[in-house]
Formats: C-alpha cells, sequence, structure tokens
C-alpha cells in the first residue's frame, strides 16, 4: 500500500551521511520512527498490516484492493488497536467486519461495492463499460440509496442495474461514451478521467450524445 513517492518523500527529508548509516543497519526501524508523523504513510502501513490478516475473512471472489478501500475509510486508531488485539492473539477481525459490513458510512459503502462487483462485472463487459467508471457511478448511487438493498432486497441483480441506467443516464451515457471520444481525448493529451468530471459537472444527456455522434467535434 505504501508507494515509492511516499518513501522518497520521507527520505529526502531524513537524509544525511549518519542517516544513510542508520538506515542501511536497520532499514524497517529507521521507516518506522519517520512515519510516525507522516500519518497518510502511517496509514498505509497499518492498512497493509491488517489486509495481511483480512485475507482470511475476504470471500472468494471478491477483489483484494476493492476489499481493501473499505479498511482504509476507517480510522488510524481503531486500525492500531485491531493490529495491537491481533498481535496479542487476543482477537480476530469478527467484531471489525461486522461494524464495517453494518457500517452505513464510507466503510460500509465501500465493502458494498466490492461485494457487489463480482456479480456486476459479466453486464459490465456485454456494456463496454470499464469498473473505473462503474465505480464513479456506484459511489453517487450511495448518496441517496443504501447499496445493500442490491445485495438483499430479493430483486435480481439485473434489475438494479436497469435501475442505475435509468435513474443516472446522464452518468450512464458519459461512461458509455468513453470507447468512442477516449481516442480522440489521448490525441490531445487530456486524461478520460477530467472529461468525465466535466461532463458530469456541465454537462446534459444532449452534449453526450453529441460527443457520441461528432467526436472530434465535441472534443
Amino acid at each position: 500500500f505504501v508507494e515509492w513517492k511516499d518513501m522518497a518523500t520521507i527520505l529526502d527529508a531524513a537524509f544525511d551521511s549518519h542517516a544513510l548509516n542508520e538506515a542501511l543497519g536497520n532499514p524497517e526501524e529507521f521507516i518506522l520512527e519517520r512515519v510516525q508523523n507522516r500519518r497518510s504513510v502511517a496509514m498505509k502501513i497499518a492498512i497493509g498490516k491488517l489486509m495481511d490478516a483480512a485475507k482470511q475473512v475476504i470471500p472468494v471472489g471478491v477483489d483484494f484492493q476493492d476489499a481493501a478501500r473499505a479498511f482504509q475509510r476507517i480510522s488510524l486508531v481503531e486500525i492500531d488497536s485491531q493490529l495491537k488485539k491481533l498481535a496479542d492473539a487476543s482477537g480476530d477481525l469478527t467484531d471489525l467486519m461486522a461494524r464495517i459490513t453494518s457500517s452505513e458510512g464510507p466503510a460500509g459503502v465501500a465493502w458494498t461495492i466490492a461485494m457487489l462487483r463480482p456479480k456486476l462485472m459479466p453486464m459490465l463487459a456485454d456494456s463496454d463499460v470499464k469498473w473505473e467508471d462503474m465505480l464513479y457511478i456506484l459511489e453517487k448511487v450511495s448518496l441517496s440509496h443504501d447499496l445493500r438493498g442490491m445485495l438483499r432486497d430479493g430483486r435480481s441483480i439485473e434489475e438494479h442495474f436497469g435501475f442505475i441506467q435509468k435513474k443516472y443516464e446522464l452518468n450512464w451515457k458519459i461512461i458509455k461514451a468513453r470507447t468512442c471520444i477516449e481516442p480522440e481525448l489521448a490525441k490531445l493529451g487530456y486524461p478520460w478521467r477530467l472529461v468525465r468530471d466535466a461532463l458530469d459537472r456541465f454537462g446534459s444527456v444532449e452534449d453526450v450524445e453529441l460527443a457520441l455522434s461528432q467526436q472530434k467535434t465535441f472534443v
């Protein structure tokens, strides 16, 4: 979970000849001492440790990185507490997982989305839609609907999928337009996500239909 750019920032700020010898002698201690005051890096390290234990409770078929997004949405204090319990062999992840799966907050939403992905992927493949774009829509849906209903309310996933396409027509049309307009965007050096978000904020269904019919003119 920790990327090289995270470490590079710490090392740039810390290094001198003495620090170099210290790092070579005990690299793990050297790094841990310097991330204590860098919350974002400390969070990534803690989540990485927690996810090693979480592998045992992540359901088969659920993407590891999708599940990790749920853990990234709980507090560092709670993660540290859970790690201490695991280290002392005085607990497992049962209570933590119960809180995440029942939560209506960001962690619960992220976990539900992780559970939905295996069910939605076949339909996305048929619709030529990338998961990252479906994730963008699901996060919008979560603001006004309990996504857990897509897993529990008895209706088929296909029915829910159809509801999303109709209810969020503009957003759906935007992500469907990607395959048509992204090649033109690439020529100009514009990332798809930038244009997607701009259409989301300022566009209309008519704008997206123009993009589909006249890609070069639209871009």
